[in-house]
Protein backbone atom coordinates (compact mmCIF):
# COMPACT_ATOMS: atom_id res chain seq x y z
CA UNK A 1 0.00 0.00 0.00
CA UNK A 2 1.53 3.69 -1.40
CA UNK A 3 1.89 6.37 1.09
CA UNK A 4 -0.23 8.35 -0.52
CA UNK A 5 -3.22 6.44 0.01
CA UNK A 6 -2.98 7.55 3.34
CA UNK A 7 -2.80 11.25 2.86
CA UNK A 8 -6.05 13.69 2.80
CA UNK A 9 -7.49 14.98 0.07
CA UNK A 10 -6.40 17.37 -1.50
CA UNK A 11 -8.94 20.01 -0.78
CA UNK A 12 -8.72 19.22 2.81
CA UNK A 13 -4.68 18.79 3.20
CA UNK A 14 -2.75 21.59 4.22
CA UNK A 15 -0.98 24.32 1.22
CA UNK A 16 2.00 24.40 2.65
CA UNK A 17 5.45 23.03 1.46
CA UNK A 18 8.82 22.07 3.11
CA UNK A 19 12.45 23.13 1.72
CA UNK A 20 12.20 20.06 -0.88
CA UNK A 21 8.73 21.51 -2.02
CA UNK A 22 6.84 18.81 -1.29
CA UNK A 23 3.17 19.59 0.04
CA UNK A 24 2.65 18.83 3.72
CA UNK A 25 0.59 15.78 3.81
CA UNK A 26 -1.33 16.70 7.37
CA UNK A 27 -5.69 18.23 6.74
CA UNK A 28 -5.99 22.08 6.89
CA UNK A 29 -7.76 23.21 9.94
CA UNK A 30 -11.42 23.39 9.25
CA UNK A 31 -12.22 25.98 6.81
CA UNK A 32 -8.43 26.84 6.57
CA UNK A 33 -5.86 26.66 3.83
CA UNK A 34 -2.94 25.51 6.50
CA UNK A 35 -1.96 22.94 9.15
CA UNK A 36 -1.63 23.78 12.75
CA UNK A 37 2.15 23.61 12.35
CA UNK A 38 2.08 25.96 9.60
CA UNK A 39 0.07 28.87 10.75
CA UNK A 40 -2.92 27.48 11.52
CA UNK A 41 -3.35 27.69 15.23
CA UNK A 42 -2.69 31.60 14.97
CA UNK A 43 -5.47 33.37 15.95
CA UNK A 44 -5.60 35.45 13.19
CA UNK A 45 -5.56 32.45 10.58
CA UNK A 46 -8.60 30.36 13.11
CA UNK A 47 -11.15 33.97 12.73
CA UNK A 48 -10.24 33.86 8.76
CA UNK A 49 -11.15 29.99 8.88
CA UNK A 50 -14.39 30.28 10.90
CA UNK A 51 -15.69 33.26 8.72
CA UNK A 52 -15.33 31.16 5.56
CA UNK A 53 -16.63 28.35 7.63
CA UNK A 54 -19.85 30.29 8.48
CA UNK A 55 -19.64 31.68 4.72
CA UNK A 56 -19.81 28.32 3.03
CA UNK A 57 -22.62 27.16 5.72
CA UNK A 58 -25.26 30.00 5.51
CA UNK A 59 -27.00 28.91 1.93
CA UNK A 60 -27.04 25.38 3.56
CA UNK A 61 -28.35 26.39 7.01
CA UNK A 62 -31.01 28.47 5.18
CA UNK A 63 -32.28 25.54 3.58
CA UNK A 64 -32.55 23.41 6.52
CA UNK A 65 -34.39 26.20 8.07
CA UNK A 66 -36.78 26.40 5.24
CA UNK A 67 -37.28 22.59 4.63
CA UNK A 68 -37.57 22.35 9.03
CA UNK A 69 -40.48 24.93 8.63
CA UNK A 70 -41.58 22.96 5.60
CA UNK A 71 -41.94 20.00 7.61
CA UNK A 72 -43.52 21.64 10.78
CA UNK A 73 -46.11 22.77 8.41
CA UNK A 74 -47.23 20.01 6.94
CA UNK A 75 -47.19 17.84 10.28
CA UNK A 76 -49.46 20.70 11.96
CA UNK A 77 -51.67 20.31 8.88
CA UNK A 78 -51.40 15.80 9.22
CA UNK A 79 -51.77 16.90 13.26
CA UNK A 80 -54.73 18.92 12.43
CA UNK A 81 -56.74 16.37 10.30
CA UNK A 82 -56.05 13.60 12.62
CA UNK A 83 -56.98 15.39 15.80
CA UNK A 84 -60.54 16.13 13.53
CA UNK A 85 -60.97 13.03 12.87
CA UNK A 86 -60.72 11.84 16.44
CA UNK A 87 -57.41 9.82 15.64
CA UNK A 88 -54.82 11.35 17.57
CA UNK A 89 -56.08 9.43 20.48
CA UNK A 90 -57.41 6.27 18.79
CA UNK A 91 -55.13 3.09 19.18
CA UNK A 92 -55.18 2.88 15.50
CA UNK A 93 -52.49 5.69 14.83
CA UNK A 94 -49.32 5.36 17.39
CA UNK A 95 -45.93 7.86 17.56
CA UNK A 96 -44.45 4.90 15.48
CA UNK A 97 -46.72 5.82 12.47
CA UNK A 98 -46.20 9.19 12.89
CA UNK A 99 -42.81 9.15 13.30
CA UNK A 100 -42.62 6.92 10.33
CA UNK A 101 -44.40 9.71 8.30
CA UNK A 102 -42.83 12.47 9.49
CA UNK A 103 -39.18 10.51 8.44
CA UNK A 104 -40.59 10.10 4.93
CA UNK A 105 -41.91 13.75 4.35
CA UNK A 106 -38.21 14.50 5.38
CA UNK A 107 -36.42 12.16 3.33
CA UNK A 108 -33.73 15.05 2.27
CA UNK A 109 -33.22 16.54 5.58
CA UNK A 110 -30.41 14.22 5.93
CA UNK A 111 -28.84 15.59 2.35
CA UNK A 112 -28.98 19.21 3.41
CA UNK A 113 -27.31 18.28 7.18
CA UNK A 114 -24.31 16.65 5.38
CA UNK A 115 -24.41 19.74 2.62
CA UNK A 116 -23.28 21.61 5.73
CA UNK A 117 -20.75 20.03 7.51
CA UNK A 118 -19.11 19.26 3.61
CA UNK A 119 -19.38 23.16 3.62
CA UNK A 120 -18.20 23.88 6.97
CA UNK A 121 -15.34 21.63 5.97
CA UNK A 122 -15.95 18.77 8.26
CA UNK A 123 -14.11 15.87 6.98
CA UNK A 124 -16.80 12.41 6.70
CA UNK A 125 -14.49 10.69 9.15
CA UNK A 126 -15.21 13.36 11.86
CA UNK A 127 -19.06 12.93 11.42
CA UNK A 128 -21.21 10.65 13.80
CA UNK A 129 -24.34 8.96 13.76
CA UNK A 130 -27.14 10.23 16.41
CA UNK A 131 -27.17 8.05 19.53
CA UNK A 132 -29.74 5.66 19.65
CA UNK A 133 -30.58 7.01 23.35
CA UNK A 134 -30.10 10.86 22.07
CA UNK A 135 -33.71 12.17 21.56
CA UNK A 136 -34.86 11.60 17.95
CA UNK A 137 -35.34 15.45 16.24
CA UNK A 138 -38.54 14.42 14.56
CA UNK A 139 -40.04 12.40 17.89
CA UNK A 140 -39.55 15.92 19.64
CA UNK A 141 -40.98 17.68 16.82
CA UNK A 142 -43.95 15.64 16.74
CA UNK A 143 -43.94 16.02 20.62
CA UNK A 144 -44.23 20.03 20.62
CA UNK A 145 -46.76 19.88 18.28
CA UNK A 146 -48.52 17.95 20.40
CA UNK A 147 -48.36 19.96 23.52
CA UNK A 148 -48.97 23.39 21.19
CA UNK A 149 -52.74 21.82 20.85
CA UNK A 150 -55.23 23.37 22.75
CA UNK A 151 -56.34 21.24 25.35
Amino acid sequence: MSQDADLPPDDRRCTATNNRGERCRKYAIKGGNVCEVHGGSAPQVKKKAGERMREAAAPAIHDLDTTRQEIRDILADLLDGLDAADLLESEDVDDEDLLHLAMSLSGHHEDLTADILDRAGYPKAERREIASDEANPLTLLIDSLRDDEPA
